[in-house]
């Protein structure tokens, strides 16, 4: 299905109007996780902040995503991300990953169902976690 801009732009609505999130990039923005966060880290007028091992040069690690969260700290106070439940996995198994976590405001999983004890541990672990359904499944 091809989506139309005002379709990828309406994603933006879940973010109040008046916030402006710093957004770390952790999905590749050819999947549609990646390319919601790029959409509402545009609407807030703000480029997001990429995870070195974006886009598949190296795999994902908790010390890319704290560098990662580190830079949008210096942006904003509110940092957001998506996820995908193996990467949250990863962040949750490593003291980096669970301080980079809690530098976080919303942390998005994506990509696929949470397991039913993963909120519960990540939720202890650092802000709010949130299932989301993108346009692939909500066009």
């Amino acid at each position: 299905m091809l989506l139309t801009a005002s379709q990828l732009t309406s994603m933006t609505g879940a973010v109040q109007a008046d916030a402006r999130p710093q957004w770390v990039a952790a999905l590749p923005v050819t999947s549609m996780g990646g390319l919601n966060v790029l959409v509402r880290a545009l609407a807030a007028d703000r480029e997001p902040v990429p995870v070195d091992a974006l886009g598949g040069a190296r795999p994902f690690t908790s010390a890319d995503f704290a560098a990662a969260v580190g830079r949008a700290r210096d942006a904003s106070t509110d940092v957001r991300t998506s996820l995908v439940p193996a990467q949250g996995a990863r962040l949750l198994g490593e003291p980096a990953g669970v301080e980079a976590r809690r530098g976080c405001t919303r942390v998005a999983a994506a990509g696929a169902a949470r397991r039913p004890a993963r909120p519960a541990q990540a939720d202890a672990r650092g802000p709010p976690g949130t299932s989301t359904y993108g346009p692939a499944e909500a066009g």
